[in-house]
């Protein structure tokens, strides 16, 4: 049901660059000196210290932010933000920024993990695997000392794989996507010593169903105004739930996906493709509304959400709204 009224907001340059350097921002390095500790009296407790909220990296992340503060050229940062990633990388493991991919079946995709690359001369050992919904569940991997080749490639079914020392990055291919090869993906990199990286990858697969359907509705919006698209889903469904996501088609166009709410054994996942679509997801009350504020021109369409219902089970589709925007 719509009424006047997937991720990712979108803040100013500085909170957004900030908040990028906060991501994952635990690991280790030199802290700068500790004040003194206050002598404690017999038989009183020990003082408990404060532990700083950016973990052994406190120095750099320091200095990042009070570059962030103070300069409003960003770029000027850069080496205080180069030095945090590196104390981040060297002393911890990294969980790098996960994506979302939509396709439909019997599509291509290819997935890509990037890695951090090494100009030395020692022959290190590389491990990149490649995981489907859990970590247990490999579905390729590279286990190898770096060739003189620039690329090494494999093929296990019908996932094949690369792995680009040149570009510093691991591909995983497949070339005729299946409906069960939806879900999450997780790259997991480790180099020689280093501690490792690791991103997850949502892949959403849909079905080539046609988007109107008997029980749709249509509605009409002026421009600049804001809307909610509402979601219902059955009762029954709710213990099985995994995933949620919304998607808009326009025309001719291929859809595209507008926000999303993501649950597996590597993370939950909420988000959408900027700060004028908020999606949020009542399971209690079985249903998902999409807002759009600011309405434009090109925000007309047809919008639906489907939801994963585990992975034998597949998506099954809600209600969709034909929305016209005047």
């Amino acid at each position: 049901m719509a009424s006047t009224a997937a991720g990712v907001a979108v803040g100013s340059a500085v909170g957004h660059v900030v908040g990028s350097a906060l991501t994952g921002a635990f690991g280790g390095s030199s802290e700068p000196p500790r004040a003194a500790v206050p002598a404690q009296e017999p038989g009183q407790p020990p003082a408990v210290q404060p532990q700083s909220p950016y973990g052994p990296c406190h120095y750099e992340m320091k200095q990042f932010l009070e570059c962030a503060t103070n300069q409003r050229d960003l770029t000027l940062c850069e080496g205080f933000n180069e030095a945090l990633k590196q104390c981040k990388y060297s002393n911890g493991s990294e969980t790098l920024k996960s994506q979302v991919v939509l396709v439909t079946v019997g599509e291509p995709v290819s997935m890509e993990c990037p890695f951090h690359k090494y100009n030395g001369t020692s022959n290190l050992f590389y491990e990149i695997l490649w995981s489907h919904r859990n970590e247990s569940r490999r579905v390729l991997q590279f286990r190898m000392t770096r060739s003189n080749q620039s690329c090494v490639y494999d093929s296990k079914g019908h996932f094949s794989g690369v792995l680009d020392f040149g570009r510093s990055v691991s591909f995983l291919n497949i070339s005729a996507v299946l409906m069960n090869d939806t879900g999450p993906y997780l790259c997991y990199v480790k180099i020689g010593n280093s501690n490792p990286t690791k991103k997850v990858i949502h892949l959403l697969v849909r079905g080539q169903e046609p988007w109107a359907a008997p029980g749709d509705l249509s509605y009409s919006a002026p421009q600049g105004s804001k809307v909610t698209l509402d979601c219902d889903f059955p009762t029954n469904l709710t213990g099985n739930f995994t995933d949620l996501f919304w998607l808009h088609k326009r025309d001719q166009s291929p859809p595209r996906l507008i926000a999303w709410h993501l649950t597996s054994s590597f993370q939950v996942e909420n988000g959408s493709i900027g700060s004028r679509f908020q999606s949020s997801l009542d399971l209690e009350n079985h249903r998902s509304c999409l807002t759009i504020t600011g309405l434009e021109e090109k925000d007309g369409g047809w919008y639906l959400c489907q939801r994963g219902l585990g992975e034998l089970s597949g998506w099954q589709r809600g209600r969709g709204t034909n929305l016209t925007v005047k």
